[in-house]
């Protein structure tokens, strides 16, 4: 069976299993919440031993397994959250409100990170409240049983509206599994790496202009923290703070013409690439230590089928392409884009790093506004959050271990340089208040 098969086949089954929990009424008889966590366990070490017949590295497998389920039962979400219904007082539905099992589904086992990162995580709870009447009393003393994950429900909302204000859950209209929880990442991650156990790990993310590009965009210089940085150096450094902990280098740039690429185009005033055919040929650029590539392109980018996107990525390709939007800045200006501003920079960054996270494993997020949303125009890639949710954010951590304050705090100073410089930056001083409101919520 091929590596995507296995990963189908885990998610399949994760799905099955939460299907199940939410389908299951609650008990009455005061079942003991040990029991309960036990058939949970029971489940997925079956759904685990399914895929460990199949590998190579046993004793690496048991240890791959062994955290996962961690993840799943903390000694805190099982003691504090018995399984519940809540009556939404607008449609008198049953619904089910925050119990351990959704939680920790969604976010995972938060006991070992440090109280300021427990405090923004624990913020994934604000999903599960959609719906639900804020009045409503079984939920709030759900919520406030979540004792080592924040603060009560009546401490968050008196808190100067933090956390309305830093992330806003979507609808919630459909079942927990039918978003990426961080659960399911992990299971198809884990998976994944059984696959490379005995081979170097990739540790560095590259970018690759792809030529040509005008004057203007080469000779741009930016000062950050007194260093001298072209445009795609300054890309390089937002990349390093996005996913601190991963070393991100520019390789040498390359042109289709000298690579004799093969690549499909369409006529248009602004070029514009096929990038199905891009990202297999970016592929074979990615160097041995390489966990990925992203092109950097100045012609304009079309899927197969359909008109153009700002970027897209292939986790199968390991390669992302990103261009720069030439073509609907053509559309709402009347000219091609002549100069780099805020506005332009803004939405490098954001398609840059919204298709780099999708290398990372993750999906589009059903659960808040967030850089990972889906999108099916410009206009509406650009209206949303430069920033992770919650539940995604999660998950980038666990693959980079960066200090969740510390990489706020670098992000902050960072777009400060970025705002002085150029104009129309307006995106980036919303930004910059975004993360002073996130920074001081975390050390408050």
């Amino acid at each position: 069976m091929g590596l995507n098969s296995s990963v189908e086949e885990v998610s399949s089954r994760l799905k099955s299993t939460q299907t199940n929990h939410s389908k299951k009424p609650a008990d009455n008889s005061k079942l003991q919440s040990s029991t309960e966590t036990a058939n949970d366990k029971c489940e997925l070490q079956k759904i685990h031993h399914d895929h460990r017949s199949r590998s190579r590295s046993h004793s690496n497998q048991h240890n791959v397994s062994n955290n996962f389920e961690n993840n799943i039962t903390t000694e805190s979400l099982v003691s504090n959250l018995p399984d519940c219904q809540a009556v939404n007082k607008n449609t008198g539905v049953e619904t089910r409100s925050i119990c351990k099992k959704d939680y920790g589904f969604l976010i995972g086992n938060l006991d070992k990170f440090p109280a300021s990162a427990q405090r923004l995580f624990s913020l994934a709870r604000l999903y599960l409240d959609t719906g639900l009447t804020r009045t409503d009393q079984g939920f709030i003393a759900l919520f406030n049983s979540l004792e080592s994950q924040g603060p009560t429900l009546d401490e968050d909302c008196a808190a100067c509206g933090h956390q309305t204000d830093l992330f806003t859950p979507l609808t919630r209209s459909a079942p927990l599994y039918v978003g990426q929880t961080f659960i399911q990442w992990k299971s198809a991650r884990d998976v994944l790496q059984l696959s490379s156990l005995c081979l170097p790990r990739r540790q560095v993310i590259y970018l690759l202009p792809v030529l040509p590009f005008p004057a203007f965009i080469t000779d741009l210089t930016l000062t950050i923290h007194q260093l001298t940085l072209g445009l795609f150096e300054v890309l390089q450094s937002w990349t390093q703070i996005f996913f601190l902990g991963y070393e991100v280098l520019i390789l040498p740039p390359v042109s289709p013409e000298s690579r004799q690429w093969s690549v499909r185009e369409q006529q248009a005033p602004t070029g514009r690439y096929c990038v199905d055919d891009l990202l297999p040929l970016l592929e074979a650029e990615l160097p041995r230590d390489g966990l990925c590539v992203a092109g950097l392109t100045w012609a304009d980018l079309y899927p197969q089928g359909f008109n153009s996107v700002l970027g897209q990525a292939s986790y199968k390709h390991k390669a992302a392409v990103v261009s720069f939007g030439r073509g609907d800045h053509l559309a709402q200006t009347g000219q091609d884009i002549g100069t780099v501003d805020g506005k332009l920079l803004w939405q490098l960054f954001k398609t840059l790093t919204h298709e780099l996270c999708h290398l990372f494993g993750l999906d589009h997020c059903k659960f808040f506004r967030c850089a990972m949303n889906e999108s099916s125009a410009v206009s509406q890639a650009l209206a949303q959050p430069l920033f992770l949710c919650p539940v995604c954010l999660r998950k980038v951590q666990a693959s980079c271990r960066f200090d969740v304050l510390e990489r706020y705090k670098l992000m902050l100073e960072f777009l400060h340089s970025i705002s002085s410089q150029l104009d129309h930056c307006n995106n980036f001083q919303e930004s910059s208040l975004w993360l002073q409101q996130a920074v001081s919520y975390l050390g408050s």
